[in-house]
């Protein structure tokens, strides 16, 4: 049995200045419904939107070669007939989020109306972008929105995290700085530098009123081993 050819580059320049008359003159729902009830043109709707896709059969040198006017008009019609019954389900691979991208890079003037019509029209949840962020939205405003929450949330959790590793620096070195405090009260010499190197505060006072490098230095007397404290590095 011999397999169908695939549709030559004519017949998807032909296909693809359908779509744009029909965006040019609001029928877009005409052609969908002829796309859905002729297995030719479906076919051939579904080459043209694999060969705009990055994540099918790109061909570079096409998408490069149609004009703007003929990118968003794809944009839309592929949006159209993405997720509704009997019409092409690309899932989490379409072809709209390439030719949204082609938009963007071409700082197309009408990108954000483009996009803002996608998101009120669209029946996939991976339009326009190519993920699933950002599923509830309706418009582009809402999406915008959306992704300042996101922005803000992820903001938060940073600081969160350093917070946490403040605090537990904080900790540490008060710990360090008690158990400097009780290694001077028992002449160990000998744990000095770790717990300096712990992060104990050499300037906090002793009970007496005297730093603890005052200390130190008064202990490091008693075995003539004269106490002084790192110096900074400097930067």
């Amino acid at each position: 049995m011999l397999r169908p050819s695939l549709p030559t580059v004519i017949q998807l320049r032909e296909t693809l200045a359908r779509v744009v008359q029909a965006d040019l003159a609001g029928s877009s729902g005409e052609l969908t419904a002829l796309l859905l009830c002729d297995r030719k043109n479906f076919s051939l709707v579904h080459a043209l939107a694999q060969k705009v896709s990055r994540n099918a059969r790109l061909d570079e040198h096409f998408l490069q070669t149609m004009s703007d006017a003929e990118v968003a008009a794809l944009a839309r019609f592929l949006t159209l007939i993405d997720g509704v019954p009997r019409g092409i389900f690309f899932g989490s691979a379409p072809a709209v989020p390439t030719l949204v991208a082609e938009l963007k890079r071409r700082n197309y003037q009408r990108y954000e109306e483009v996009l803002d019509w996608i998101f009120r029209t669209r029946m996939s949840p991976w339009l326009p972008f190519g993920n699933q962020f950002g599923g509830e939205a309706r418009t582009l405003l809402e999406y915008r929105q959306l992704e300042e929450v996101q922005r803000i949330r992820l903001e938060r959790r940073g600081l969160d995290e350093q917070l946490v590793k403040v605090e537990r620096r904080r900790s540490g070195c008060a710990k360090a700085t008690h158990d400097l405090q009780n290694a001077i009260r028992r002449k160990d010499l000998k744990a000095f530098p770790r717990l300096v190197d712990r992060g104990a505060d050499i300037l906090a006072r002793h009970g007496d009123g005297k730093t603890l490098t005052e200390k130190m230095n008064e202990v490091a007397k008693v075995f003539c081993t004269p106490w002084s404290a790192p110096e900074e590095s400097a930067g």
